[in-house]
């Protein structure tokens, strides 16, 4: 895979993935969704989406950046190849949340209230 702008060139290996997957974390809280879109990149111009149960190396892996980054809310980007090896594409510190259970919004709002101490 390659990219061009005006400033600078990226080349990368095209993963043959089977799921693309974003984990969700707000606070203690990890959701996974697993996605598909209308091309080749499943997470521009989705199309199906479903919840699914967090694998459990991606919520380590999850936590453990919360923890680094000292994150309070964090979505990360997984490939899964055939061979079921995860790959991380991206983290995202203002994830798009549409698709998630309305309890990811009441934890966003917990966690707001919570920074600004407020009730």
């Amino acid at each position: 895979m390659s990219f061009v702008s005006e400033d600078y060139v990226t080349l990368e290996p095209y993963i043959d993935y089977v799921a693309d997957i974003r984990c969700l974390a707000i606070g203690e809280r990890i959701w996974a969704m697993s996605r598909r879109g209308s091309g080749w990149k499943a997470n521009t111009d989705t199309v199906e989406h479903e919840l699914i149960e967090v694998p459990g190396v991606l919520k380590e892996y999850t936590s453990k950046a919360m923890a680094h980054l000292e994150a309070d809310i964090l979505g990360l980007d997984f490939l899964q190849d055939q061979e079921g090896q995860y790959f991380l594409l991206e983290s995202n510190d203002i994830p798009g949340l549409s698709g998630f259970p309305d309890e990811v919004f009441a934890a966003v709002a917990h966690c707001l209230r919570e920074k600004t101490g407020r009730p």
